[in-house]
């Protein structure tokens, strides 16, 4: 599948019904997220994170898929970094964890999968 083509699936079987889950700790800019910046973040990984990122795009390519929390820190760790989390609906949810750079914006630098709350 190709990228135009990935993207185009991925933006159709977003669910947007669902909502996004927003904390005290969202970062403004990011406070409403879009399939596009998803897409965008998961398009920018590099190194062992860009394999990961193209099996999670491929996978909301393929099914109905939710953002269930937009860039926050905390939550349940309230050590943990910058994040968002999606889920492909009936799986495990993708937690991207980020840094923002400067002028640059938001960079993923660790894709895990745990369970939703949800």
């Amino acid at each position: 599948m190709q990228d135009s083509q990935i993207k185009e699936n991925m933006i159709r079987n977003f669910e947007k019904k669902m909502g996004q889950f927003q904390v005290a700790s969202a970062q403004k800019e990011w406070a409403k997220m879009k399939p596009e910046d998803i897409y965008n973040l998961l398009m920018s990984c590099s190194g062992h994170n860009k394999i990961l990122a193209k099996n999670v795009l491929l996978k909301i390519a393929q099914k109905k898929w939710t953002i269930t929390a937009t860039a926050h820190t905390g939550g349940k760790d309230a050590n943990a970094p910058l994040h968002i989390s999606i889920r492909p609906i009936g799986e495990l949810a993708y937690h991207f964890n980020c840094k923002e750079t400067p002028g640059k914006g938001l960079h993923i630098f660790e894709i895990s999968q745990k369970p939703a709350n949800i």
